[in-house]
């Protein structure tokens, strides 16, 4: 048989054995769809503040760093009292809860009191304690506002004494709007204690009509007014449109309380609310005085920037008034005016016979005369131009 055929076959098994060794091709893997990066949120720049940090209530503090009449005045809110402690053997800058308790005696508040954990108190320490007094907020077991007592017990002191105020304004009511606060009615106020008086430490606000009764912090006032805020719990709640009569009463940092302002108010927002009573000492040409402005009106002689407005004004008619002698009146009186009759037209020219600068100068009318003048003060001689 030919060999051929045989060849043929062993090139068709050995290429059909190769065939069968090369592996399929793989089918195309769908690629996943690669997600979107998120945007990162920025954190915040600080830790979130509470609406009462954003509308910047009264804290609890206190009032006076040292004690007036054997006692202490401190403003108490939200929970917020004050305790005694003692030093830390241990770690020296620690301090201790003491076993003494300290004797608090709060503000007495007539009528109905507006609702509110706002309190005015004066605490004293036990007799012979020379440790610490430390307020103790809410969630807090060590206080962060301490004052010492151990460079002396507190003095007995006086009789505690009522504040005083020369003058009392109210403005109209008006509604406002602050971040934290958000909106509220309130009348604004402004008052200038007597030379000598108590310190202020918080405003007595009465409704005659309600027999309702706020303490409004004297700081808080001074910003917001009297209306009532109430994410601070302060102030006294006011309806538009509705006629009320205020009396507004000072309490000093000893819990005296002064004589009563009162104010009749329409509510209308349009004038500012009438006096209907007045205490004696009330200053009764400075309180006709429109609402002052801080800073601008202080209703205590000149200020310094009036005084300085005052001496520029001096300084500046000073120079000129002596610029107006020197250069106006002193040359005017100065000048001697003659009438000198011109020899050609028969024209009275005036000349000054006492002007250095001028010796001579033909006649402004004809120009057929000469005038000379010669020495200063001399007569005026006039000559006649010969025609040509």
């Amino acid at each position: 048989m030919p060999r051929l055929p045989l060849c043929c076959a062993l090139s068709a098994l050995v290429l059909a054995s190769g065939a069968a060794a090369e592996p399929p091709p793989a089918p195309p893997i769908a690629s996943a769809p690669v997600p979107e990066a998120k945007a990162k949120a920025k954190p915040p720049l600080g830790p979130k503040k509470s609406p009462r940090v954003l509308c910047g209530c009264p804290t609890a503090r206190f009032l006076e760093r040292a004690a007036t009449g054997g006692a202490v005045p401190v403003w108490l809110h939200d929970g917020a009292h004050v305790d005694t402690f003692v030093r830390d053997a241990a770690k020296p800058g620690r301090v201790l809860a003491s076993d003494t308790p300290p004797t608090v005696e709060e503000l007495p508040v007539a009528g109905e009191p507006v609702p509110s954990q706002s309190r005015l108190a004066r605490v004293r320490a036990p007799e012979g304690f020379l440790g610490f007094l430390g307020i103790l907020r809410t969630n807090e077991t060590l206080p962060k506002d301490v004052l010492d007592l151990s460079k002396g017990a507190p003095s007995a002191g006086t009789a505690p004494a009522a504040p005083r105020l020369r003058a009392l304004w109210l403005k109209p009511l008006e509604e406002r709007d602050r971040p934290g606060c958000g909106n509220y009615l309130t009348h604004q106020v402004a008052f200038e204690p007597v030379d000598g008086s108590a310190e202020l430490a918080a405003l007595l606000v009465r409704d005659v009509a309600n027999n309702t009764t706020a303490l409004v912090d004297v700081r808080f006032a001074g910003v917001y007014g009297l209306g009532r805020i109430d994410v601070c719990e302060q102030g006294m709640p006011l309806l538009a449109g509705a006629p009320t009569t205020l009396e507004v009463r000072p309490v000093s940092t000893s819990l005296a309380v002064g004589e009563a302002w009162s104010f009749t108010s329409d509510g209308a927002g349009v004038v500012a609310p009438a006096r209907a009573s007045v205490p004696p000492e009330a200053d009764r040409d400075r309180i006709e005085d429109p609402f002052p402005v801080p800073g601008e009106d202080e209703g205590r002689g000149p200020t310094l920037k009036m005084i300085s407005v005052a001496v520029m004004g001096v300084a500046v008619a000073g120079a000129a008034v002596a610029a107006l002698v020197a250069w106006v009146i002193i040359p005017i009186r100065r000048r001697r005016m003659k009438d000198v009759r011109c020899t050609a037209c028969g024209k009275e020219i005036p000349v000054d016979t006492l002007d250095d600068k001028t010796d001579g100068f033909f006649c402004p009318s004809c120009g057929a005369a000469g005038f000379w003048k010669g020495k200063r003060g001399a007569e005026v001689g006039v000559h006649k131009l010969p025609e040509p």
